[in-house]
């Protein structure tokens, strides 16, 4: 299909752009020259069964978005079958362009944008708008000012639905769990996918890598992302924890709100500005080198996949304007009345999004607020009261049961997500006899929920000021390369815990506890691996020293100090240290 002409009031000049939800194009309003970018909609992504009605009413909820890093919406319109939008045309790139130009951003550069994204969805998120698709093509740069640009378009086109024909809702290699799980959806996937972009801007990667679509839906929804440290050495151990937190599975388990996040990150890069004093053990720096040996909760992906499909949606905006010209951000529209077509012309329609001062948030709340308790009050009153009540009624313990259970059949990371639905249940039906078999599901998430905090605690290599937590990470940092004796230690911890709690012991001392017992049973298989693998070469040295007792008794008795020295505080090999010492007593005899 060729490039339209005309658009409503605009002419359409070049491409600047295209993916799978549509294209761009520089544009001009033939009435007053102003410059504008129309975005048209594809096709047969327009096509659908009252996406005429949701594209009105997607588009009219954009329009009460004020804010200086939102790419501003100036109108939307209907031309012979094609959909389309107009918006402020940035005369800059997308982070996606500087990615793809091989531009690795430093963590200044990162936390700065990350906060002027944040308090773009503060302000979306407070008129009840989620973005969506995060992801570096949507975040635009000019003068270093960030512009949040495509609000909405993947609620447009994605409903209950995850893909599309030519594309993904919400490019999968910035998608929350919650939307590659079909879960539902809040404005903390936002962050989620905040967490991705600052990830990548960082380490030049996204989080996870795939080969295909399903692989990475499955990554988002259960891996845990190596450190972006591992990629940026530079990063601080700061922004790292940020983007873990981020990245966690669980929405309850990241920020607050998006301001809550711009806030922190501001107090963070704050701090970090600052010169270090002499007496003060904040660590402004990182290690200088990854910690490689931990291989706990590898990335199931191969990071060097790189012949693998992409999964972006890559649109291009316009790019810098060259000259002493002085572009402006925003261009302010007019108001264009087209004259009504011919019955015998295809629909036409264009309208242009109001220009006066809208309601501020808090002159809008008391006014819903008032319409809402008012139309539920009229509802209840003529008999419409449960339609109502439907809509905004909680789930029933039915419902909270069959999603639990499901949750808890796929594995701790959905029971993870799931853990407001268990809290839910047990709070609103504690009569309910099915509570008593969701119980040990309560204890399951605090054992996965410590899992997962120890892990990110060995992974960023942080201390810890809770004497039990840093036996475990002791003997877990220990692991990889001496697991005997990250046994021992294991055991003595678990001996020393296990008579008797100590006092004020909370489920998450108790989970600790049953975490090092699951540990000590596989470092318990992998010594056993170990010694199945090793005693066989004690066997032939201890062979070899026995020939060499008659010819060589020096050489036999290196042998077998060797053995004994190399491995007595190895249980597994008692038998031939022992028979080494017996063979050692029995050189010196014969001297």
């Amino acid at each position: 299909m060729s490039a339209p002409q005309h658009l409503g009031p605009y002419k359409i000049g070049k491409q600047l752009g295209k993916g799978g939800m549509g294209a761009v194009y520089e544009a001009t309003n033939e009435e007053t020259g102003e410059r504008v970018a129309v975005k048209t909609l594809a096709a047969e992504l327009a096509g659908g069964e009252g996406f005429r009605e949701r594209f009105q009413a997607e588009i009219e909820s954009l329009r009460t978005l004020r804010h200086p890093n939102i790419v501003r919406l100036y109108g939307y319109g209907e031309e012979d079958g094609v959909h389309f939008y107009s918006m402020e045309l940035v005369d800059g790139v997308s982070l996606e362009e500087e990615l793809r130009q091989g531009r690795r951003f430093d963590w200044r550069e990162v936390t700065r944008i990350a906060v002027q994204v944040s308090r773009a969805l503060k302000h979306a998120h407070d008129h009840g708008i989620i973005h969506r698709d995060i992801k570096p093509a949507n975040i635009l740069l000019a003068d270093e000012q960030v512009k949040l640009a495509d609000f909405g378009i993947a609620q447009l086109f994605g409903g209950a639905k995850l893909t599309t024909a030519r594309g993904v809702v919400g490019t999968a290699d910035f998608m929350s769990p919650e939307q590659a799980g079909s879960r539902p959806i809040t404005d903390r996937c936002d962050q989620y996918s905040l967490g991705c972009v600052m990830y990548a801007l960082l380490a030049g990667r996204p989080p996870f890598r795939a080969k295909g679509l399903p692989e990475m839906l499955q990554l988002q929804r259960y891996a845990e992302p190596e450190p972006v440290s591992r990629f940026a050495p530079g990063t601080p151990k700061q922004l790292e924890r940020v983007i873990m937190q981020l990245l966690e599975k669980s929405p309850r388990d990241r920020f607050p709100n998006a301001m809550a996040l711009a806030k922190h990150l501001e107090a963070m890069s704050l701090a970090l500005s600052r010169p270090p004093r002499p007496d003060t053990d904040f660590d402004v720096q990182p290690d200088d080198e990854p910690d490689d040996n931990l291989d706990f909760a590898e990335t199931p992906a191969d990071d060097g996949h790189a012949d693998a499909p992409s999964l972006h949606d890559y649109e291009t905006l316009a790019p810098p304007t060259r000259g002493p010209s002085d572009v402006s951000l925003a261009v302010r529209p007019s108001t264009v009345d087209l004259p009504a077509p011919p019955a015998e012309e295809r629909e036409k329609r264009f309208t242009q999004v109001a220009d006066e001062p809208l309601l501020t948030q808090a002159e809008l709340r008391p006014l819903w607020q008032s319409l809402l308790q008012g139309a539920l009050l009229l509802a209840l009153v003529v008999g419409g009261g449960w339609a109502v009540a439907w809509a905004v009624w909680p789930a029933t313990a039915d419902q909270l049961y069959e999603r639990i259970t499901e949750a808890a059949a796929e594995g701790d990371q959905s029971l993870l997500a799931a853990e407001d639905d268990l809290h839910s249940f047990v709070e609103r039906f504690p009569d309910d006899p099915r509570v008593t078999e969701l119980a040990p599901l309560a204890e399951q998430l605090a054992f996965a929920r410590t899992e997962r905090r120890m892990l990110a605690k060995l992974r960023l290599r942080e201390a810890s000021d809770s004497p039990v937590e840093a036996l475990y990470l002791q003997a877990m940092r220990a692991a990889k390369d001496d697991p005997e004796r990250a046994l021992r230690d294991m055991r003595a911890m678990i001996a020393l815990l296990s008579q008797e709690p100590p006092p004020g012991a909370d489920e998450d001392a108790v989970a600790l506890l049953q975490l090092a017992e699951q540990q000590s049973n596989r470092l318990e298989r992998r010594v056993a691996s170990r010694a199945k693998s090793q005693l066989p070469f004690l066997t032939e040295r201890l062979d070899a020293a026995r020939r060499l007792s008659e010819s060589d008794p020096a050489a036999a008795r290196e042998i077998c100090q060797a053995v004994v020295q190399l491995y007595s505080d190895r249980d597994w090999a008692d038998a031939p240290v022992g028979e080494a010492r017996a063979l050692l007593s029995e050189l010196q005899g014969s001297q």
